[in-house]
């Protein structure tokens, strides 16, 4: 038989298996989570339009693309900073702080060097991204075996009600580049191209740092060359960064020791916007409000709890878990240790949850009869990723402090609910599903 002739056989083959396996409907934990994003986001503009009405004016996570004044900020707020690349007010200033690692300054480079269009160009590069991201999704769906008006709705209810990516929409922030590199890492591992999955973790963790978490969903599975590829990765494009900043390695190091001090000192320390934080740090913040508002010099001591505490939990659970609990967990981790993790984060959850929905769309094809444990997970996912600005408490916005609560069940969920691939044996379309960007038709 010739090859073409058995890559149309298999291709016929796949697609009848995938038939018998679509579910008929829409499977019930995904709809049970667009119900509930429904219901959050239905309560969430009732009470923005309340408070706006009231004269409160509108909570940080309003649910709608509407923040008088305060639009854009995160882009717009290093326009003035890049004007002096190339000399040494760069580098010498003291009203103007970059507070990123060294390679971040090149992400920026080429929407600042665009001058008088640089607001246009990195808008046309944030819409662009989502808009693949948003077509990759539905072409996995559809490739998984959900198809039809089942589909579209489920995609569209996502995408619509999808806080995380509205309020990236809002700030502009350069968080967009850490979830393109993060997604398309978790999707190279899940299809087991890890050192594909090595490089986008080592370039992810290079310009911030918790992305550095994802590799160790390769040391897991004994992918210790690749683990070390990731981590060779992150350190060429830190130290190039860095000799590239000049005048010298050394210099540039200094400077941008002192860009994370002044991080520390105005973000991380501050009990300021803890509203939209969803970090554990944030949540010790807002414990310790009435006590202290400068808890600058406790953010060294956290790190180097979070360190331990991290490398027990996943020594002692997560090294041994499944596949799609680790992805589960570490994702959780990657938004939540760092001192500050504001919801533009949450944005690199999104591969976690696809696979997910993939899993429910399997089991709902299999078992169309049978229960689903992935409901709680849903219903956590409905409270991350939608808008909660009734969450407020003596005239402070506590939604980051719920959305934590929500993420450590998605963990503790993770942890000690497992979700092994053998329970859901059939047609390994997984395997067969292209990489997000390789999706686009």
């Amino acid at each position: 038989m010739s090859s073409t002739l058995q890559h149309a056989t298999f291709r016929d083959t796949e697609s009848a298996s995938l038939h018998q396996l679509s579910p008929a409907s829409l499977p019930r934990p995904l709809l049970i989570f667009v119900w509930a994003s429904i219901v959050l986001t239905i309560a969430a503009i009732l009470f923005s339009v309340l408070a706006r009405h009231l004269g409160y004016g509108l909570p940080y996570t309003n649910p709608y693309y509407y923040l008088p004044g305060d639009r854009f900020g995160d882009f717009q707020a290093f326009e003035d900073k890049f004007q002096d690349l190339g000399t040494p007010a760069f580098f010498t200033s003291k009203n103007k702080f970059f507070m990123y690692p060294a390679p971040m300054v090149f992400v920026f480079r080429p929407f600042m060097t665009q001058t008088d269009r640089s607001s246009q160009v990195f808008l046309g590069f944030l819409l662009v991204i989502v808009a693949l991201s948003v077509l990759a999704f539905w072409r996995i769906l559809r490739n998984a075996g959900l198809g039809g008006i089942w589909l579209n709705l489920f995609v569209a209810a996502v995408v619509i009600l999808s806080y995380p990516v509205l309020f990236e929409l809002m700030r502009w922030n350069i968080e967009i580049v850490i979830f393109l590199l993060t997604s398309l890492g978790v999707w190279a591992f899940w299809r087991e191209r890890f050192y594909q999955a090595a490089f986008y973790f080592g370039l992810a963790a290079s310009l911030k740092f918790f992305p550095v978490i994802f590799l160790s969903l390769l040391f897991a599975h004994k992918r210790y060359r690749e683990t070390s590829f990731g981590i060779l990765v992150a350190l060429v494009v830190t130290l190039g960064s860095l000799k590239l900043l000049g005048p010298t390695i050394a210099q540039a190091f200094a400077w941008d020791n002192l860009q994370m001090a002044m991080f520390r000192q105005h973000f991380a320390g501050v009990p300021a916007w803890i509203g939209y934080d969803h970090s554990f740090f944030a949540f010790a913040k807002w414990i310790m409000l009435p006590r202290t508002r400068d808890l600058t010099a406790w953010v060294t001591p956290y790190m180097r709890i979070v360190a331990l505490s991290g490398l027990v939990l996943y020594f002692a659970r997560i090294y041994w878990i499944p596949r799609l609990n680790q992805i589960l967990a570490i994702s959780v981790l990657a938004v939540t240790l760092a001192p500050t993790s504001y919801d533009y984060t949450l944005l690199s959850l999104y591969p976690a949850f696809l696979l997910l929905c993939l899993r429910a769309v399997r089991e709902s094809g299999l078992f169309p009869q049978k229960p689903s444990k992935l409901t709680p997970y849903f219903l956590l996912f409905a409270v991350i990723f939608t808008p909660l600005s009734f969450v407020v408490w003596n005239g402070g916005r506590y939604a980051g402090q719920l959305r934590l609560l929500a993420l450590l069940g998605v963990l503790l969920l993770a942890l000690w609910k497992p979700l092994p691939e053998q329970e859901i044996q059939g047609t390994p379309f997984e395997e067969s599903l292209p990489l997000p960007l390789a999706a686009i038709p």
